[in-house]
């Protein structure tokens, strides 16, 4: 899978660079299952374990001069072929280092089908 993202309105630094961090989180929303594993699930709720929401997190920090838009542009190839077929979430979470507090998040949902 690959991710692809326009940021705009990112503060500057002195020098005109872009001083940001990425954070891709992939969280399990539903997992197709067969009927054993869903009892399986069942009795580990009931007993207070519940189900397992996995999730895979990546944090980068990045630094960059802006395209002459005022935008930055971030891609990112994302390997699922281990990944179980199911219900996922993808949150991709944009935090501007030159100004304290500011970040943006969106999240979108996706099949994984084999």
């Amino acid at each position: 899978m690959y991710a692809y993202q326009e940021i705009y309105n990112l503060t500057p630094d002195n020098d005109g660079n872009y001083n940001y961090r990425l954070t891709y989180t992939i969280s399990t929303i539903e997992l197709e299952r067969n009927f054993f594993a869903k009892v399986f699930d069942s009795f580990k709720y009931l007993v207070g374990a519940g189900p397992s929401k996995e999730k895979v997190v990546l944090a980068v920090d990045k630094k960059t001069a802006p395209l002459e838009e005022k935008m930055v542009q971030e891609d990112l190839a994302i390997d699922l072929s281990d990944r179980d077929n199911g219900l996922y979430e993808l949150s991709i979470r944009v935090e501007d280092l030159n100004k304290d507090g500011r970040s943006f998040k969106r999240n979108t949902r996706f099949f994984v089908r084999k």
